[in-house]
């Protein structure tokens, strides 16, 4: 059964970010290959997507849901004033968003969560905000895999 469960974490200036886990309940933490002789386990990945600029979770949701039902772990960003978290205080950019959003997110799902994996999927400005973070933040570096752009046209699956 594929689960949303919301969580609400707080940036350093103090507003709320919605992280969204996205899993399918009936997966256990590997997947199998039977369709060979060959057989083999994959371990369950983590998976870090966030929107663009004009978009929330939707934007995200249908391609986390497909990577859940394979098994893997994967974990929406809302930016402030998007979806579920709070509407911000005051105005906010690029720069607001990567150095506190993806901050406060990061922080919560390697420190909170103490995830040892992390592939990062992002949708037009969100792969600007997970850039700037990155630099503002080198220590993250080591500890994604494989950040991927999708073209909008991938995140629209419908």
């Amino acid at each position: 059964m594929m689960t949303q469960t919301l969580n609400l974490v707080t940036t350093k200036d103090d507003e709320q970010v919605a992280v969204w886990k996205i899993v399918d309940n009936t997966k256990d933490e590997t997947k199998s290959d039977t369709s060979t002789t060959n057989t083999f386990a994959i371990k369950a990945q983590n998976i870090f997507l966030t929107h663009g600029t004009f978009s929330d979770k939707q934007t995200c949701l249908k391609i986390a849901e497909y990577l859940a039902r394979l098994g893997h772990h994967c974990y929406i960003m809302e930016w402030r004033g998007h979806g579920a978290s709070s509407i911000p205080k005051e105005k906010f950019n690029f720069e607001t968003v990567a150095t506190y959003d993806y901050e406060a997110t990061f922080r919560y799902l390697f420190e909170e969560l103490k995830l040892d994996n992390l592939h990062c999927v992002t949708h037009s400005g969100g792969g600007v905000g997970l850039t700037m973070f990155l630099i503002q933040h080198p220590c993250y570096i080591d500890k994604i895999i494989a950040p991927a752009c999708l073209p909008a046209k991938l995140m629209a699956l419908q």
